[in-house]
């Protein structure tokens, strides 16, 4: 039933029969009730590509990205660990995911790859922008972030300084407005002069805080 809300996800685990049910902080929508089976069949997504979590891995997983367990996701899930491993070892992977699963969950990845490539960006650098925040490649688009590039362009920024940006603040990649994507440029040339001891997202949020809003 789509639009239905669920509460809570039962996690399974491997060494007991018995299942128990922990307690989302949010509401997620899913198109049919969250299930054993459902959980049962991505970790077997992850476990044919070299992946094994334990049970309590596999919860904070799923509890941090809830969609990954839906059926019609999986295939995606496959490749997208593909691609990866392509870059980086499993080890590397899954200290990724126990961390930001939501990289799982970009689409179009190796469209990704193929576009910020073309752009200058190294595999690294590349690796580096979806461990920061893979959400950003989630929202955005090819167009959208063409569109960002080419409005830091012509702002007069170097290639370097474009990718540097990209690369600390990934949201700029669905950025529409010129206002905020400036901002993202002054962010970071404060980030790299003055407050190297914070992270991007530490940065933001202290922004936010003194009312600059961002996406």
């Amino acid at each position: 039933m789509i639009g239905v809300v669920c509460r809570s996800v039962k996690f399974y685990s491997r060494n007991k029969s018995t299942v128990f049910v922990k307690e989302l902080g949010q509401s997620v929508h899913f198109k049919s009730a969250f299930n054993v089976k459902a959980i049962r069949t991505c970790d077997e997504t992850l476990r044919s590509r070299g992946l094994q979590l334990e049970s309590s891995q596999l919860g904070l997983v799923l509890e941090q990205a809830p969609n990954l367990a839906l059926p019609e996701h999986q295939e995606l899930i496959a490749a997208n660990i593909s691609i990866l491993l392509t870059y980086m070892s499993a080890a590397e992977l899954k200290s990724l995911l126990l961390s930001k699963p939501e990289v799982l969950a970009v689409d179009s990845m190796e469209g990704w790859f193929q576009f910020l490539d073309q752009h200058g960006f190294t595999s690294s650098q590349i690796i580096e922008l979806m461990s920061q925040d893979p959400t950003a490649l989630v929202r955005a688009t090819l167009v959208t972030a063409g569109d960002a590039l080419l409005t830091m362009k012509e702002t007069g920024l170097d290639e370097e300084s474009i990718k540097d940006v990209v690369v600390s603040f990934p949201l700029v990649l669905h950025t529409a407005s010129k206002e905020e994507i400036v901002s993202f440029i002054e962010l970071h040339s404060i980030l790299k002069s003055f407050v190297k001891s914070l992270s991007p997202m530490q940065l933001i949020m202290a922004a936010r805080r003194l009312g600059i809003q961002f996406p």
